[in-house]
Parts: C-alpha cells; sequence; structure tokens
C-alpha cells in the first residue's frame, strides 16, 4: 500500500483538485496468460466514492497489435460519474521514481450504456517487462472529476449499508452461490450464440431479508452447495439487481 503526502504552498484555487489514486499490482508478471483476450481483474476497489475493477491483458486484447498489452477500466456502480483519468507504469525504484507509460482520457460512465473503457494498445510487452519491479508490474490508476463543478451527490450510508457493501460479492462468508447466464440468442440472421457463465457469491439472510422473488428461490431448507441455475437473466442485468440489494442505491 502507498500514500500520496499532498504539501500545499498558498491558498488553493476554488476549483482545485488533486488526482485520487489507487495502486494496483501484477505480482508475477511475466507468468501471466499470455493468449490474445486473456484477462486479469483485479479486486472491486473504491474511489471517488464510485467502485471499479481495472483488468489487464498480458498479451492484448483481441483487437490489440501484436506485441501491445491491454487495459481496461470497469465501472461497478451504477451512478453516473464523468471522469478524467490516468493510467500510468511506474518504473524500477531509484533516487527519482518515474512514471514510465501514461495514458490520460476523459470518460463518461453513463449507467445505462457500456461501463468500461479499454485501452488495447495500452503499452509494448517489451516495454512492459524492462518497467517490471521485482517482478511485478506496479500500475497507477489516477481519477478526478472531469468537471469540478459539477459535484456528484454521493449521500453517506450508514454503518450497516457499509457493512453489506463489505460483504457483497465476498465468496469467503457466502452461503450460496448463482451460476448465471448460458441462454443462447440469435445474431447475425440465424446463428446462436451463447452468453457466458458468471458465477456470484451472496448471502441468504440478505437476499431474504431484500426480495421475496430470492425468498421463493432459495426456499427455506438447505439444500446444499451447489450454485442455483438461472439462464434467463444476462449476468450484468443480475449483477446491477445485486447491486441494488446490497445496497448501492443507499
Amino acid at each position: 500500500m502507498m500514500d500520496d503526502l499532498s504539501v500545499h504552498m498558498g491558498e488553493p484555487p476554488p476549483n482545485f483538485q488533486e488526482w485520487m489514486r489507487t495502486y494496483i499490482h501484477f505480482h508475477g508478471f511475466a507468468g501471466l496468460p499470455k493468449e490474445r483476450g486473456a484477462m486479469v481483474e483485479s479486486d472491486t476497489f473504491t474511489n471517488l466514492g464510485h467502485q471499479w475493477r481495472f483488468v489487464l491483458y498480458a498479451g492484448g486484447d483481441y483487437d490489440a497489435e501484436q506485441g501491445m498489452i491491454s487495459v481496461e477500466l470497469i465501472h461497478m456502480s451504477v451512478e453516473h460519474i464523468q471522469i478524467a483519468c490516468e493510467i500510468s507504469v511506474r518504473g524500477p525504484a531509484g533516487p527519482k521514481p518515474r512514471v514510465r507509460k501514461a495514458r490520460e482520457f476523459k470518460f463518461d460512465f453513463d449507467p445505462t450504456m457500456a461501463a468500461r473503457c479499454l485501452i488495447k494498445d495500452f503499452a509494448e510487452r517489451n516495454y512492459i517487462m524492462n518497467s517490471l519491479v521485482d517482478g511485478t508490474l506496479p500500475i497507477v490508476v489516477s481519477f478526478k472529476l472531469a468537471d469540478p463543478t459539477k459535484v456528484p451527490f454521493i449521500p453517506e450510508n450508514p454503518s450497516s449499508c457499509n457493512y453489506f457493501r463489505s460483504m457483497f460479492m465476498d465468496e469467503e462468508s457466502s452461503d450460496v452461490m448463482f451460476e448465471v447466464g448460458g441462454q443462447r440468442g440469435k445474431y447475425n440472421a440465424g446463428k446462436v450464440a451463447r452468453t457466458p457463465l458468471v458465477l456470484f457469491h451472496a448471502h441468504k439472510f440478505i437476499l431474504r431479508k431484500c426480495s421475496s422473488v430470492f425468498t421463493d428461490l432459495l426456499g427455506s431448507g438447505e439444500e446444499g452447495t451447489a450454485p442455483i441455475q438461472i439462464a434467463d437473466v444476462s449476468p450484468d442485468i443480475f449483477r446491477l439487481l445485486l447491486f441494488c440489494i446490497w445496497g448501492q442505491y443507499f
């Protein structure tokens, strides 16, 4: 964990804002999957009051140029936010650590649209291999509001809601699993595609307390540890439903 220390000389202007940084470390980078499209996804983290995940394609996304790595930022919250973001790679430690590679962009994360931003040609893999620190790829994801005058309304959560949020998708404490997806749908004049299967970890007592539909689905007994199959809902919609139940709207 790394903490930033800011020293301000003089009075900052009214609209001044600092970059809010999250440090992500991909240990053993050389051993990560090198196939096109193979992804390594971070745990969910919070920045600017919103939840995010960071994805690394060590062998590049399917559409990336040969020899390039790709990165992707995924917005996990359902509230709208417009940000400026910088994704950078910090080089090996020395007298003056420096940023080796940086990409800055602005993005409007509208919850009604795809909530992800892919940089398919982020950096050359050979360049990244020379930037490793003891085999670790250290990435810094820096956030700030694109328009500091439009501060989003993020109400403070009660402690119970914060507690529920901390348990969202927590595999260790969960007592029920849902396997969502796998349904077939038509596209391109009759061809058939199958949506991917995604496993969700959850908690029966929260589901029963918050949703009569889940109460009926779970039943009253202890049915075992096998995942409950849900094939008629897309994984993205199911994730948003769990977001709501776990307090994302409060």
